[in-house]
């Protein structure tokens, strides 16, 4: 009896797996007296899902962001210049809406930029064709503000943030190629004021919140980076003495950087975690760290098995995780140095001692279009969602995949 009662109790596996908060172990194990009683917790596994055709006539890349648990909201430019904006929210994707109040064509050649400050609020910021207006509307709790033109002229989509609720700071590159900011204190604008600097032309700044203040990341005209530290006051310039931010890897892309904070428990043992196109030694996305007192660069790993990179978005999840999603072309014999499919390929940065893109196998829907703009977002700890536009004039979808936790098929225990 004694005999099978330790044949019958299983063994409990602990994995310490560093700094990763997304794989969930399963027990399972009998209970003393009960040969057939069992008690089963699944083991939960990262798995990607999609393409799902979302629709609409996007002509740009949509703009999705995330302001509560299982909330999320995107806004595209589509064809004849409206923004179109669709709402996943309670599990159910809402129809598309126009978001009308301007002239038709206003903001044909913008991508809008969309964040959050708080629960069931969005602020969206896109500048207009012709004069280089920026312009803010405000969604919350299933009201809108309409346009509210902040007055300006820029050469590139602002970059926002929220150190304070309710205060907003954005920022971007104007006529003159310097860096200007229009901050909120919740009731008026600022208005624009320049920050210096020349910024490389067709770049935006990519703005972060870092240990209560804000950092901005550019790139200037001699194609190296340049970081404001903005106060109160104005901005500080350093050129952090970490080479060159050479030119986009694809005509697809920008030289412009993309920054987030890698999270942490500990606010001052946080990072800015910051990517941008590369060339140099091999075609790769490359990384730049700031721990607060210096710079460093690598490189995510050189393309392979494609021709060229299209899109790309790194989004901060928990516990210092970054997650990197990039979508990569492909050609044929037949047709040397034309994109005949493209791939999206996954990259998880959580600090384990080795990181690899993988390739991420998901079909895209019949008359959907091939997927090219891409952006990114989370709404919770164990979610990624990555949207994408489809190219062609005749097949301009959006496009929605997901990665998130699904319970892994075992075989059940069988005591013997």
């Amino acid at each position: 009896m004694a005999l099978w009662l330790a044949a019958s109790l299983l063994a409990l596996l602990v994995i310490a797996v560093r700094r990763s908060a997304w794989l969930v172990l399963g027990l399972a194990f009998a209970l003393p007296g009960a040969a057939t009683a069992q008690i089963h917790q699944p083991l939960m596994i990262e798995q990607w899902s999609g393409w799902e055709d979302l629709g609409g006539a996007l002509f740009r890349g949509p703009a999705c962001t995330s302001s509560q648990s299982n909330r999320i909201d995107c806004f595209a430019v589509q064809y004849g210049g409206v923004i179109g904006t669709r709402q996943w929210a309670q599990n159910t994707w809402s129809a598309w809406a126009n978001v009308n109040g301007v002239v038709a064509d206003s903001f044909f050649s913008s991508r809008p930029e969309c964040m959050s400050w708080g629960p069931d609020h969005v602020d969206c910021f896109v500048f207009r064709d012709g004069d280089g207006v920026p312009f803010r509307r405000t969604f919350h709790a299933g009201f809108d503000t309409g346009w509210e033109a902040l007055g300006g002229a820029l050469t590139s989509a602002p970059s926002c943030v929220s150190t304070v609720l309710r205060h907003l700071d954005c920022f971007g590159r104007g006529g003159d190629g310097q860096l200007y900011r229009n901050s909120f204190n919740g009731d008026i604008w600022s208005g624009w004021s320049a920050l210096g600097g020349q910024l490389l032309d067709r770049t935006k700044p990519s703005c972060v919140v870092f240990r209560g203040g804000i950092v901005c990341v550019t790139v200037f005209t001699d194609s190296r980076i340049q970081v404001y530290q903005v106060g109160s006051n104005g901005a500080s310039i350093t050129r952090p003495q970490i080479g060159n931010m050479v030119q986009a890897i694809a005509a697809g892309t920008d030289p412009s950087f993309r920054c987030v904070v890698a999270p942490s428990l500990n606010v001052q043992t946080s990072r800015i975690e910051c990517f941008a196109p590369m060339l140099a030694p091999n075609a790769t996305l490359g990384r730049w760290e700031f721990d607060g007192a210096s710079w460093g660069i690598s490189d995510t790993g050189a393309i392979t098995g494609g021709i060229s990179s299209y899109d790309w978005d790194c989004v901060a999840q928990q516990d210092e995780r970054v997650d990197c999603v990039d979508l990569i072309g492909h050609g044929s014999a037949n047709l040397p140095g034309q994109t005949t499919s493209i791939t999206l390929r996954h990259l998880k940065l959580d600090f384990l001692p080795s990181a690899n893109w993988e390739t991420v196998p998901l079909t895209t829907p019949a008359g959907a279009g091939v997927p090219i703009f891409l952006r990114c977002t989370s709404w919770g700890p164990q979610r990624l969602d990555c949207f994408a536009t489809g190219g062609g004039f005749s097949a301009t979808h959006m496009l929605h995949a997901w990665l998130s936790l699904q319970p892994a098929r075992l075989r059940p225990f069988t005591p013997h």
